[in-house]
């Protein structure tokens, strides 16, 4: 008759289950790191049953704390530290097949704006049934293939179907935000979030989605979301204060570089550059920026530099003053008396 041995424990998670006959425990072993090692640190009953184990050994192996017990049916390897997408990824694996992050718990997954706030929320997964987990607010959705990804090895909804699904948890300005940060990452591209907005709009009883209607309006075909939210807003200031129309982040080649600024009116050489105090902290910063202002002026560019603590009336009498200047200068002189040399002067033999 054989008797189940002791359980010894590996560096991290990886945890030796010593199994009867011995010649089995390799076998054993390298399945369980196996599947752990790809759902951090964390393995089902049936994967553990498929690698060999029976039920009496799983209970014994829990019962010596070689596997730890997080949901019905789901385990932590002994000496695997507990982590956020950890107890997340447990809650996936408890759900059974089809089920997914979503909503806030997919937003902090794919560390949208406001991240760190959605990870402070219960879990919200999505499947085609409804589900009873504790900690677990469920929602019911039949998910279409496209709409499903894995990130940080957790089944989840793609980051366009997550911005749809955070439009009934923001407002409109922050559900620009997430966007933008996602835009900047590349993580959503605005042509396929229109498309799915647009057939999710169709089906009944999804006012939900009406926020981002709003949201996609204001970026229109082109739209570039700048390089941090403050940019942003400092283009739509531009635009709510009438000014002469420019590029944004419009690209110039001087002197082999190629400098971005961040809104510019290229006929007239004349840019805005908008320095956040937050995104210039360092020296190198501000060296930077004082060589590339140099080189932009030394090929006929006038830059304006703008701080968060510049008054919208100053940017506008700014940028105003420095137009009429320019097309005063680039005007055309009229017909008049000829320059005072040619007259007090005798004209060239």
């Amino acid at each position: 008759m054989h008797r189940e041995r002791g359980v010894t424990a590996r560096k991290g998670y990886e945890t030796r289950l010593t199994v009867t006959p011995q010649g089995q425990a390799g076998t054993v072993n390298r399945a369980v790191d196996r599947i752990a090692s790809r759902q951090h640190s964390l393995i089902t009953t049936a994967q553990l049953l498929q690698s060999g184990l029976n039920a009496r050994q799983i209970e014994r192996f829990q019962g010596q704390g070689a596997l730890q017990r997080l949901r019905r049916g789901v385990y932590r390897l002994a000496g695997a530290a507990p982590t956020w997408h950890q107890s997340v990824h447990a809650a996936v694996l408890g759900a059974g097949t089809g089920a997914v992050i979503s909503h806030t718990t997919a937003a902090a997954n794919w560390q949208l704006f406001h991240a760190e706030r959605y990870q402070r929320g219960g879990i919200h997964l999505t499947a085609a049934r409804q589900l009873r987990l504790r900690g677990v607010t469920s929602h019911i959705c039949d998910l279409t293939a496209d709409q499903i990804t894995v990130h940080e090895r957790i089944p989840t909804t793609t980051a366009e179907r997550t911005i749809v699904d955070l439009a009934g948890f923001l407002t409109v300005d922050q559900l620009g935000q997430c966007l933008d940060d996602a835009l900047r990452r590349d993580l959503v591209h605005l042509e396929r979030l229109r498309r799915l907005v647009a057939t999710i709009a169709s089906r009944p009883g999804r006012r939900l989605v009406n926020p981002l209607h709003h949201v996609l309006a204001r970026r229109v075909p082109g739209y570039r979301p700048g390089a941090n939210d403050w940019e942003r807003h400092m283009d739509e200031l531009w635009d709510q204060l009438g000014l002469e129309s420019g590029v944004a982040q419009h690209r110039v080649r001087v002197e082999g570089h190629t400098y971005i600024i961040d809104r510019a009116i290229p006929d007239l050489k004349i840019g805005a550059e908008y320095n956040g105090h937050q995104y210039h902290s360092r020296s190198s910063d501000v060296d930077r920026d004082v060589r590339r202002m140099a080189e932009l002026a030394a090929h006929g560019w006038h830059i304006v530099p703008v701080t968060p603590a510049t008054k919208p009336h100053t940017f506008k009498n700014a940028i105003e003053r420095v137009v009429n200047d320019r097309q005063t200068w680039m005007r055309p002189q009229p017909d008049g008396p000829q320059p005072m040399r040619s007259i007090l002067l005798p004209p060239d033999m």
